[in-house]
C-alpha cells in the first residue's frame, strides 16, 4: 500500500522455525544480481500495463495525480509509468532502498495460529535479535493546502461506461482525533447501502450501477473519494451534484442517533 509492504506467508505449524528463518535472512541479509533484478523489473511493468487495461485503475492513478502536488501520494502504489520504465537502471538504489527500509525500526512480524507467545518470542528473538537499527528516516514533504477544486480528465479508446470520482481532504490516521471515525462512520451514513443517495441514485433513480466511497487509515492526510459509475454520459453532471450536495449536507446536519446507532 502507500505506506507499508505486507509479505504473507501461509504455512503449517510444524514449518514455523524453518520459515522464521527464511524470513529473516531474507530481511537482513539479502542478495540478488543485477540480471535477476533487471528480470523482475520487467514483471512490474507488465503488472502496470494489466492495470491499465482496467478505467478505475487509470482513473485513480489520475485522481492521485491531480489532488497532489507535493507529497508522495501523488502516485499511485505501483508508481509513475516513467519511473517503472526507467526501473531497470536502479539496481543500486533498489539496493539502497533495502538497505534504507528492511530495518527492525520498520518492520513488525504478525503470527497468527495454533502457536505460544513464548514459542513465538523465543524463534523471533532468534532469528532477528542481531539485527541492527538504520538511522535512515524520510523526508516526505508536507502537501500544502488546496485552495480551489481541481478536475482532471480520463479519456478512454474503448467504450465504457463513465466513472466519477470526487475526492476531499481527509485527515491522516490518529488515535486522539475524532475526524477519522466520524468519515468512516460517514462512508456508510452518508454513502453505503443503506444511505438516502444511494437508495436515490442506484435504486430509485437507477442511473449508477456502482457507488461507494474509498477511504482508509494512511500515515499521512489522504483523499476522501466518492466513487460512481454513470449508466448514461448526460446525467454525469447530475450524479456529480448529488454527491456535492450530500456532502454539503453533512456539513450542516447532524446525524440522527437511530441511524448512528
Amino acid at each position: 500500500t502507500d505506506d507499508r509492504t505486507v509479505y504473507h506467508v501461509d504455512f503449517s505449524k510444524e514449518d514455523f522455525d524453518t520459515v522464521l528463518r527464511l524470513k529473516a535472512d531474507a530481511f537482513q541479509r539479502l542478495k540478488y544480481d543485477q540480471a535477476a533484478f533487471k528480470t523482475e523489473t520487467l514483471a512490474v511493468l507488465g503488472e502496470y500495463n494489466k492495470n491499465s487495461a482496467n478505467p478505475i485503475s487509470k482513473l485513480f492513478e489520475t485522481l492521485r495525480a491531480t489532488a497532489f502536488s507535493t507529497h508522495t501520494y501523488s502516485h499511485t502504489t505501483m508508481g509513475f509509468i516513467k519511473d517503472i520504465e526507467d526501473f531497470p537502471n536502479q539496481y543500486d538504489y533498489s539496493l539502497q532502498f533495502y538497505n534504507r527500509y528492511y530495518r527492525p525500526e520498520y518492520t513488525t512480524v504478525i503470527v497468527v495460529g495454533d502457536v505460544t507467545r513464548d514459542r513465538v518470542l523465543t524463534a523471533v528473538k532468534r532469528e532477528f535479535g542481531d539485527w541492527k537499527r538504520g538511522d535512515w528516516a524520510p523526508k516526505i514533504p508536507a502537501e500544502p493546502p488546496q485552495t480551489g477544486p481541481r478536475e482532471a480528465t480520463v479519456e478512454w479508446p474503448s467504450p465504457t461506461l463513465p466513472y466519477l470520482a470526487i475526492g476531499f481532504r481527509a485527515p491522516a490516521y490518529s488515535d486522539d482525533s475524532r475526524d477519522m471515525p466520524a468519515l468512516d462512520l460517514l462512508s456508510s451514513i452518508g454513502f453505503g447501502e443503506n444511505s438516502d443517495l444511494y437508495k436515490k441514485l442506484v435504486i430509485n433513480e437507477q442511473k449508477v450501477d456502482q457507488f461507494g466511497v474509498s477511504f482508509s487509515s494512511r500515515v499521512d492526510p489522504e483523499l476522501f473519494t466518492i466513487i460512481a459509475r454513470v449508466k448514461n454520459p448526460a446525467d454525469i453532471d447530475y450524479v456529480r451534484l448529488q454527491i456535492l450536495d450530500t456532502v454539503a449536507r453533512y456539513r450542516k446536519e447532524l446525524v440522527p442517533q437511530k441511524v448512528l446507532d
